[in-house]
């Protein structure tokens, strides 16, 4: 059974969270970040030692190559993340940003994140074309 899922899935289940919870919304986004960093480092060392495979009937296909880009995907995420946290503090603090719109920031970032999973995992066309579109 492959974890690959989980890259698309967590970040989605963290934008509800996010959104639904807007007081905890920077740690909900960077606590998700870091599971999809230890998910995708595991996804992706997996996927350069064994054969390809195929996962959620065969919607998703995970080679070296795309375990390279999820591993990269997975560090820049989780970095951009936890960046985002103090960012948005000082953004809210010099009033560059209001604190009603904050949780909308850690809603798209989590998105953003979700998206740049599913382009490289997806094994249908169509659907790589629409994951960026939320």
């Amino acid at each position: 059974m492959s974890l690959a899922p989980l890259l698309v899935a967590v970040p989605l289940v963290a934008e509800l969270l996010c959104a639904a919870v807007a007081r905890r919304a920077a740690m909900v986004s960077a606590i998700a970040a870091g599971i999809t960093l230890v998910v995708g480092a595991v996804v992706a060392f997996a996927s350069f030692a064994a054969p390809a495979e195929r996962a959620l009937a065969g919607l998703m296909y995970i080679d070296a190559l795309s375990g390279l880009i999820v591993l990269i995907v997975a560090l820049v995420a989780a970095i951009a993340a936890v960046y985002a946290v103090a960012y948005v503090r000082n953004a809210v603090g010099a009033n560059e940003i209001a604190p009603g719109e904050v949780r909308w920031f850690y809603v798209w970032i989590q998105l953003s994140i979700a998206a740049m999973f599913a382009v490289p995992l997806m094994n249908n066309l169509g659907l790589m074309w629409c994951s960026p579109c939320p």
